[in-house]
C-alpha cells in the first residue's frame, strides 16, 4: 500500500490515531456521563409530566377519566402514581400499581394481601400505610398536591433501571463497536491521506522533472487553495526559468560565433596584410642591394609609396570594422534625412563616376527616418562606393527611396554582370573578393560589405542582396518614424 516512509504514510499514521483516539474518548465520555445525564434528564421531563398531570387530576371529572390519565402517565413515563386520602391512607382504586396488575388479568377482585406475594417491587400495605421497597438511588420521588375527588395527594416514583441496563449493553457492545469503527478509521485515514497528498506528491514529481530541466513541463494544478497557487507560482518560475536559459544559450552562441568571427577576421586581415607587406620588404632590400631592375629607384620608390598607401587604406578598413564590436560603437536614435546621406556619399565618389562616366539616377526624397546618423551614413558611403567600383565604364546607378506601406525601402542597384546565387552570402565574409588575384588596386579591400553587414545588424536593419536583369541590387528596409 506504501511504498516507503513517506507524506502519504505519514499522515495516514497521525489520521488513523487521532481518529482511533476521538471514537475511544467518547465512548468513553458516553459510559461516565450517560448515567449523570440520563437521571438529570429524567428527572427533568418528570417534574414538568408531574406537573402536568397534578393539573389534569385537580380538574378532572371522574373516578374513570382519572383512572386513564393516571394509567397513561405511568405507562409513558415508566413511573407509579400512589394515591392518598385526607387520611393519608392509600386508595388501591387510584393508584397505578394496581390499575394494571386488574387490566393484566382482566380480574378485578384482587386484595391486598394478593397484591404484596406478587413482587417485592410492588408497594405493600401495612398498617393501611403503602410502604415502597425500592432502592432509593434508583428511583424518583415526586409528591404533589391534588385535593380532588377524595385525592389528597399523590406520590410519583419513577425507576431508573433502564440506564443501568443500557450500560451493560454499552459495555458488551463495546469491544465489537471500537472494532468497526477503527477499521472504518483506517479506511478512512488512507483516502483522506491519498486524497490530501495526490497534489503534493504531483508537484514533487513535477519538481524533480524540473530539476532536469525537462522541457514543457508543468504541474497542472488549478485548486483554488494555496496547493493550486503555489503549483501556478511554480509552473510561471519554471517558464522564466526556461526563458532566461534559452536566452542565455543564445547570447552564449552568439558570442561563441562573435569570438569565432574575431579570429576569422583576424586571420584574414593577417593574410592579408603580409601580402602587401612582403612585397615592399623585397622591393625596399633590392633597392638597398642596388640589384637588377631595383637599380631603377625612383620607380620602384614609387611602387613602395602605392603599396604603403594600399597598407594604410587597409589599415584603416580594419580599424573600422574593428569598432563594430567595441564600446565606442554605441547606437544613438536620431531623426536622419536619407536622401543627404545619398547626397554626400556620391559627393565623395564624384571623381570616379566622372572617371567612368557614369550614369547616377537618384531622385530626392524628404523621406524622414529615425536611426543613428553616423553608422548609417557610414553603411550608405560603403555601399555607394562598391557600386561605382564594381560598375562598368559607361554603366548607371540607381538610387531610390520607396514607400512599401509598412516600411521604407532604400534600393541601390548597379549595372554589373550577374553574381552566382552560391557566392552572394561570400560578398560579407571580410576580406572576400571576386578577383582571385588578390589585386587591391582593382578590387579594394574586401571589407566593405562586411562592414554593411555589421552595420545594419546593429542597427537591426532587415536587407537584401540579389541579382537583377541588368546588375545587382541591395535593399536596406527602414521602419515608419511614428509622428
Amino acid at each position: 500500500m506504501f511504498k516507503k516512509r513517506g507524506i502519504v504514510l505519514n499522515i495516514f499514521i497521525y489520521t488513523a490515531f487521532l481518529i482511533t483516539l476521538v471514537i475511544i474518548i467518547s465512548f468513553g465520555i458516553l459510559y461516565m456521563v450517560l448515567p449523570d445525564y440520563y437521571t438529570y434528564s429524567k428527572n427533568k421531563v418528570l417534574r414538568a409530566n408531574a406537573d402536568a398531570l397534578a393539573e389534569t387530576i385537580i380538574n378532572a371529572g371522574t373516578e374513570k377519566e382519572l383512572n386513564y390519565t393516571i394509567m397513561e402517565f405511568s405507562l409513558l413515563n415508566n413511573a407509579d402514581v400512589i394515591a392518598y386520602d385526607e387520611n393519608d391512607l392509600l386508595l388501591v382504586e387510584m393508584s397505578s400499581p394496581f390499575n394494571l396488575m386488574k387490566l393484566n388479568s382482566q380480574n378485578y377482585l384482587f386484595s391486598i394481601e394478593k397484591i404484596s406475594e406478587i413482587s417485592e417491587d410492588v408497594p405493600i400495605v401495612k398498617n393501611k400505610t403503602l410502604f415502597v421497597n425500592r432502592k432509593s438511588d434508583m428511583a424518583i420521588h415526586l409528591k404533589k398536591e391534588i385535593g380532588n375527588l377524595g385525592i389528597k395527594y399523590i406520590e410519583i416514583i419513577g425507576t431508573m433501571q433502564p440506564i443501568n441496563e443500557a450500560k451493560n449493553v454499552i459495555i458488551s457492545l463495546m469491544p465489537f463497536l471500537l472494532i468497526v469503527n477503527i477499521f472504518i478509521a483506517l479506511i478512512a485515514a488512507y483516502f483522506y491521506s491519498r486524497r490530501i497528498t495526490k497534489p503534493i506528491l504531483k508537484l514533487s514529481d513535477t519538481a524533480r522533472k524540473m530539476q532536469n530541466l525537462t522541457p514543457n513541463i508543468i504541474s497542472g494544478i488549478r485548486t483554488k487553495d494555496e496547493i493550486g497557487e503555489l503549483s501556478e507560482n511554480l509552473d510561471i518560475l519554471y517558464q522564466k526559468l526556461c526563458s532566461n536559459i534559452k536566452n542565455l544559450q543564445d547570447e552564449m552562441d552568439k558570442v561563441s560565433e562573435l569570438e569565432k568571427s574575431k579570429t576569422d577576421f583576424m586571420r584574414a586581415a593577417s593574410h592579408e596584410l603580409k601580402t602587401p607587406i612582403s612585397a615592399l620588404n623585397g622591393i625596399v632590400e633590392g633597392m638597398i642591394d642596388n640589384v637588377g631592375k631595383y637599380k631603377d629607384k625612383n620607380r620602384y620608390l614609387r611602387e613602395s609609396k602605392k603599396l604603403i598607401d594600399s597598407l594604410t587604406k587597409l589599415l584603416y578598413e580594419i580599424l573600422n570594422a574593428s569598432k563594430l564590436d567595441t564600446t565606442e560603437n554605441i547606437i544613438k536614435s536620431e531623426p536622419v534625412k536619407i536622401s543627404e546621406l545619398i547626397k554626400d556619399a556620391l559627393e565623395k565618389n564624384r571623381l570616379f563616376i566622372e572617371e567612368k562616366k557614369l550614369d547616377i539616377n537618384f531622385e530626392k526624397t524628404d523621406i524622414i527616418i529615425q536611426s543613428d546618423k553616423k553608422i548609417l551614413d557610414n553603411t550608405i558611403s560603403n555601399l555607394i562606393s562598391n557600386a561605382v567600383k564594381y560598375t562598368e565604364n559607361n554603366g548607371a546607378v540607381t538610387v531610390s527611396v520607396t514607400d512599401e506601406g509598412e516600411c521604407y525601402c532604400l534600393s541601390l542597384e548597379n549595372q554589373c554582370e550577374p553574381i552566382p546565387e552560391k557566392e552572394l552570402r561570400k560578398l560579407f565574409e571580410p576580406f572576400y573578393t571576386r578577383n582571385y588575384s588578390r589585386s587591391r588596386n582593382k578590387s579594394g579591400t574586401g571589407l566593405g560589405l562586411y562592414i554593411v553587414k555589421r552595420n545594419l545588424e546593429s542597427l537591426q536593419l532587415p536587407y537584401k542582396l540579389e541579382n537583377t536583369k541588368s546588375g545587382v541590387k541591395f535593399n536596406i528596409y527602414f521602419e515608419k518614424t511614428v509622428r
